[in-house]
């Protein structure tokens, strides 16, 4: 629910169900259908909620604010490093309405598989930085299957999004710095 530039966004971790009217915002927190299960949403329910103010609309830090509050940040402790103080990031776009969803082993363990999305009704270049040596990038679709490559220059992918979009790469990795995630 936002003005010219001042707002509060519902974050919430697992409810679909909210409305605005005016200047009410309401989260339905239980349903109790009938209907194919006479037993559904019945017993004990645990969630979150939280009203994040915020200046300007929406796009001010409602997208992380809720990636924070559904799915915290994992710190692990690992050994060696040397010290080096300057690390970087394993990927990292270049614009904010862009998101990382996901970064996993592709399924033929050939690089790694990387989607991200367009979140917030904007199209435009991208650039994705990678941490690491690349020998090749390329658009695939949901089942891994290289569609189109894309240009490499130190390291960093660029592409085009439309509003909305969800899109699918495969990152492939120098063979003597390719990443593990298992």
């Amino acid at each position: 629910l936002s003005e010219g530039d001042y707002g509060v966004s519902l974050l919430n971790d697992c409810k679909y169900g909210h409305d605005v009217r005016g200047n009410v915002i309401r989260l339905t927190l239980l349903r109790g259908p009938t209907y194919p299960d006479p037993d559904a949403d019945q017993g004990e329910h645990r969630f979150i909620y939280s009203l994040l103010p915020h200046r300007g609309d929406w796009r001010t830090g409602t997208v992380p604010a809720s990636y924070a509050l559904n799915d915290p940040l994992i710190v692990r402790r690992v050994s060696g490093g040397g010290g080096d103080s300057t690390r970087l990031s394993l990927l990292a776009v270049d614009v904010p309405n862009v998101v990382i969803e996901t970064v996993k082993q592709a399924e033929d363990g050939q690089g790694l598989i990387v989607r991200l999305y367009e979140n917030e009704r904007c199209r435009g270049p991208v650039m994705l930085r990678v941490g690491f040596p690349l020998t090749g990038a390329y658009r695939c679709n949901l089942l891994e299957e290289n569609e189109a490559p894309l240009s490499i220059i130190q390291n960093t992918v660029r592409l085009t999004v439309e509003p909305y979009q969800v899109t699918t790469l495969r990152l492939v990795p120098a063979l003597e710095d390719q990443p593990s995630l298992r």
